[in-house]
């Protein structure tokens, strides 16, 4: 609890949510620090759940975009995010290359 808050702020409330999806969902905490408010996403975290979930995706795009892959894999998330809605972006992925990229697994 942060010193000089009441127990019943919203900041709390997200403590606790992030605590137990960290203990008992298997996420990660990361830093707000790594969010891109102009992305609207962590560009980092998304970077990595890429490469862990869809490496052939990655790889096939690295071979492409050489060493501008996570920039050039981020720029391509955030536009379509900006022309089809995050929304869209989630259920159906994104398509870059000739590669289909997912950016969530329900």
């Amino acid at each position: 609890m942060v010193k000089g808050t009441k127990p019943t702020q919203e900041l709390h409330f997200e403590e606790a949510i992030e605590h137990w999806l960290v203990d008992h969902a298997e996420y990660e905490s990361v830093s707000n620090q790594q969010y891109d408010a102009e992305l609207a996403f962590d560009p980092t975290t998304m970077i990595a759940f890429i490469k862990a979930a869809q490496p052939a995706a990655y790889e096939a795009l690295s071979a492409s975009y050489s060493k501008q892959v996570d920039n050039m894999v981020v720029r391509r998330i955030a536009s379509e995010c900006n022309n089809r809605g995050l929304l869209d972006v989630i259920r159906n992925g994104v398509r870059d290359r000739g590669q289909v990229g997912s950016t969530g697994l329900f």
